[in-house]
C-alpha cells in the first residue's frame, strides 16, 4: 500500500491510499459517506480485499488530509463526481468498480450514469439515493423507538416538525436535537474490532483538517441535488450493481431495495447484525460479498 497525494482538474489534491499489488487486475475505488466523512474504518477492509484485487480509496475533495476548501470557494456534488474521474484518468486505470457507502452510494451512481465506458461495476453499501428520503427514514425508525420507551412526546414533536418539510438540512437539524443515546441505539452501532481499529490512523490528523471535513459537510448539504430522488436512475445504468444492506440499517428507505430489486439488472445481498456501516460491522462478510460479486463480472 503506498499513500499518495493525486492531482485534481483544476489543481487541488487529495490523498489516497492506494493498494496497487496486482498487475492486470480490476480495480475497486472506494467512495465514503457523510458527506464530509472519511475511509479510515475502511483501511482495515480495504487489506483484506487487496489481498485479491486493487483498491483505492481516498479523502474527497477539502475532507481531511485533501487540500481543503476555502470558505467562499464552491463545492458541489457533481465536482465530486468529476473528481473520480480525474482520478482513474491520473492512475492511467482502463475501468473502475465503484464501492460507495451511503452518500458515496449516490457519488458512484452519478459517476456511472456520466462515465459508463469507465465503470466496471458498482457496489452499493447501504447507499443514499435520496438524501430527503433517507432522513425521513432514519426520523421514522428514530420514532418508532421512541414510542418503544414511552417517548411518545418527543415522538410527536418530530412528527410536527417533519410535516411538510422537503429540505435535506432543515431534515438533519431534527435529526441532530435527538438525544446522542437515542441515536447510538437507533444506528445500531457496534464496538469497533481491534482489527478495524488497528488500521484506523486518527491519532495523525490535526483539528484544522477535522475543521476542513466540517466545511465540505456543509457545501455539500446545502446542494439542491440533495433534494433529488435518485433510486430511478438506477435502472439507467447499463453495468452490474449489487445492493449490500444491513438487516438494522435505519437510513435506507422502505420500499427502495423492493424497486432496485423490480426495476434494475442488479442483485441484493442483506447481511445480518449489522446497522450503516457492514463493513465495520461485519468485515469478513463485507469481503466475501464484494469477492463473490466481481468474480461474477
Amino acid at each position: 500500500m503506498k499513500e499518495l497525494f493525486i492531482p485534481l482538474a483544476d489543481g487541488k489534491r487529495v490523498f489516497a491510499r492506494y493498494y496497487h499489488e496486482h498487475k492486470d487486475t480490476r480495480t475497486i475505488v472506494y467512495l465514503h459517506g457523510g458527506p464530509g466523512d472519511n475511509c479510515e474504518n475502511f483501511n482495515y477492509v480495504a487489506h483484506q480485499l487487496a489481498e485479491k484485487i486493487n483498491v483505492l480509496m481516498f479523502d474527497q475533495r477539502g475532507v481531511l488530509r485533501s487540500d481543503g476548501v476555502g470558505e467562499d470557494e464552491e463545492l458541489t456534488v457533481d465536482m465530486l463526481v468529476d473528481d473520480c474521474e480525474s482520478i482513474r484518468k491520473a492512475l492511467h486505470i482502463p475501468k473502475i468498480i465503484l464501492l460507495g457507502h451511503s452518500y458515496g452510494g449516490l457519488i458512484v451512481l452519478l459517476y456511472a450514469k456520466r462515465y459508463p465506458e469507465s465503470t466496471e461495476g458498482i457496489i452499493y453499501e447501504n447507499p443514499g439515493w435520496s438524501g430527503v428520503d433517507a432522513m425521513k427514514a432514519i426520523l421514522e425508525h428514530h420514532c418508532d423507538y421512541l414510542r418503544s420507551v414511552q417517548e411518545d412526546a418527543l415522538c410527536d414533536d418530530i412528527h410536527a416538525r417533519m410535516k411538510g418539510i422537503t429540505d435535506l438540512c432543515q431534515l438533519g437539524d431534527i435529526l441532530t436535537s435527538i438525544p446522542e443515546n437515542y441515536r447510538e441505539i437507533v444506528y445500531y452501532n457496534k464496538p469497533w474490532s481491534p482489527e478495524v481499529l488497528e488500521y484506523c490512523h486518527f491519532d495523525t490528523i490535526t483539528e484544522d483538517q477535522w475543521h476542513n471535513s466540517e466545511i465540505h459537510r456543509e457545501k455539500i448539504m446545502v446542494d439542491p441535488i440533495n433534494n433529488v430522488n435518485f433510486l430511478g436512475d438506477t435502472a439507467k445504468v447499463s453495468c452490474p450493481q449489487i445492493l449490500l444492506r444491513g438487516d438494522h440499517d435505519p437510513v435506507f428507505p422502505d420500499g427502495f431495495q423492493e424497486w432496485f430489486s423490480t426495476h434494475t439488472n442488479g442483485i441484493v445481498k442483506t447481511i445480518s447484525d449489522c446497522g450503516h456501516n457492514i463493513h465495520v460491522d461485519k468485515p469478513q462478510d463485507f469481503c466475501q460479498a464484494v469477492w463473490d460479486f466481481i468474480d461474477g463480472l
